[in-house]
């Protein structure tokens, strides 16, 4: 940052801690001259000027206000990402990112794709989401209304998927447009109705029990490894609108819903040391549709688009609050894996033929 810059920041920043009162106010022995001082703060700042921290030193004092304090007005061109208190508490830490770095991508090319991922040196077991966001393959809950950019989203995570060789099963109960990717492959790995859908679930869990057994034999290399050090593929199960599914399974036997629920908990609770993985698609969440037991168990939740309060209520949590945030199409927050905190996200935005390259990369991969 060049220098007035820099002075400017500081000044805004002190401006606004002493209009939320967060100063001392001390008088000197024998003097009668109030005295106000400022926390000690600093800046620092990455090499691009495109991330940086805030500390703040902590006090008795200024604990509560701290829960809830915002300066994003007084941050110039950044903004607070994520903020928390340092390990012993004696600072608040605030991330910040610089809103003028564009985040999101734009791929008008699937060589523009490729290149992007093929810089993630783990690719083959964590997904590109935008310039400042690469997380790790885990279960995934996905909310998002229609038109919010969650059907690109989709896309995103399967072409990545796809690349990286690991296995992918489509499921759509609304015979939209992940079904015609699905149509794409092999009917074992896909499926539109109620029978086919609990017969692709049900393999999937068999295909997951299996690998389980087989990795249980090599545990004794270590018993914390996982199935990336046994140089196994991931395995992703994706189902779109699940809220069509559940009304599908309301309508079966009891027997039914107790198998597809039991394999769809199994593989939530049990498959991330083995590469198992299920991304739940809805356009909301609640009890009703989606078990707390399996809720709680997806490491991964997004929230995208405009989605109501109640929404992202249900997903991040009663702290949460839409109030001042502008999300567009594309856009929305996460939170897991390591964050506790909802952060911002930027779905990227595909401008070439997608069907086509699914196409090509299910019939390299076999699964035609």
């Amino acid at each position: 940052l060049n220098g007035v810059r820099l002075i400017k920041l500081h000044y805004y920043l002190e401006k606004e801690l002493v209009d939320a009162g967060i100063y001392f106010k001390r008088r000197l022995v024998n003097d009668h001259n109030l005295i106000v001082s400022l926390p000690k703060y600093k800046f620092t700042f990455n090499s691009d000027f495109e991330t940086g921290v805030l500390k703040i030193r902590n006090s008795v004092k200024f604990n509560q206000k701290f829960l809830n304090l915002n300066l994003d007005s007084a941050l110039g061109d950044f903004i607070s990402d994520y903020q928390y208190f340092s390990d012993d508490n004696s600072y608040l830490v605030i991330e910040l990112l610089n809103v003028k770095v564009q985040r999101k991508y734009y791929f008008n090319s699937v060589l523009d794709m490729k290149k992007e991922i093929q810089k993630n040196k783990n690719y083959k077991y964590s997904f590109i989401i935008d310039s400042k966001l690469k997380v790790p393959f885990s279960s995934i809950l996905l909310n998002g209304q229609t038109g919010s950019g969650k059907s690109y989203f989709l896309y995103n995570i399967i072409i990545q998927l796809l690349w990286s060789k690991s296995m992918v099963y489509i499921v759509d109960p609304k015979n939209s447009s992940l079904a015609q990717i699905g149509k794409l492959m092999n009917s074992k790995y896909s499926a539109i109705y109620p029978e086919d859908i609990y017969r692709v679930i049900r393999d999937f869990r068999k295909l997951m029990e299996f690998r389980k057994e087989e990795i249980s034999s090599k545990l004794i290399e270590g018993l914390e490894l996982n199935y990336f050090d046994f140089d196994y593929e991931a395995a992703y199960l994706i189902i779109d609108e699940f809220a069509t599914i559940k009304g599908f399974l309301d309508l079966e036997s009891k027997s039914v819903q107790k198998e597809v629920w039991a394999d769809l908990n199994a593989i939530v609770t049990q498959g991330r040391s083995v590469g198992f993985f299920v991304c739940f698609s809805l356009q909301k969440t609640d009890s009703s549709i989606l078990s707390l037991l399996i809720r709680d168990n997806l490491p991964l939740k997004i929230v995208m688009g405009n989605s109501d309060n109640t929404t992202y209520l249900t997903a991040f949590g009663s702290d949460f609050s839409l109030k001042g945030k502008n999300i567009q199409v594309g856009e929305g927050f996460y939170k897991g894996n390591g964050i506790t905190e909802p952060k911002k996200m930027y779905a990227p935005e595909l401008n070439f033929d997608i069907y086509n390259l699914c196409k090509k990369l299910i019939v390299t991969n076999g699964y035609e």
